[in-house]
């Protein structure tokens, strides 16, 4: 699998993590995160497209980060937080 294919899988898992709290968060917090949310899906979107229309080099820290991130919205982490962090990396191979 090569590199690019690992942090897709990692963040698909990730945003699937992130998803499901999101869907069962209040109303209040998904006023508040929807945006947030919404940016996260077209990133990952866009990130999948990347993969197919050009050559990506990650860096396996990357990698690293977003499994992390995976394992600690899985325990709980904080939605917000998750989302942010979620950007942060994947803002390093597309415009988010």
């Amino acid at each position: 699998m090569s590199d690019v294919s690992k942090l897709i899988s990692a963040a698909m898992k990730t945003f699937i993590a992130l998803d499901t709290q999101y869907e069962t968060a209040d109303i209040n917090q998904k006023v508040a995160l929807t945006a947030s949310r919404n940016r996260a899906a077209n990133a990952l979107t866009k990130l999948k497209d990347n993969q197919i229309s050009q050559d990506i080099t990650v860096n396996p820290a990357d990698i690293a980060q977003m499994n992390a991130l995976a394992a600690k919205v899985q325990n709980g982490a904080a939605l917000q937080t998750g989302l942010l962090e979620f950007l942060d990396i994947v803002k390093n191979y597309v415009q988010v």
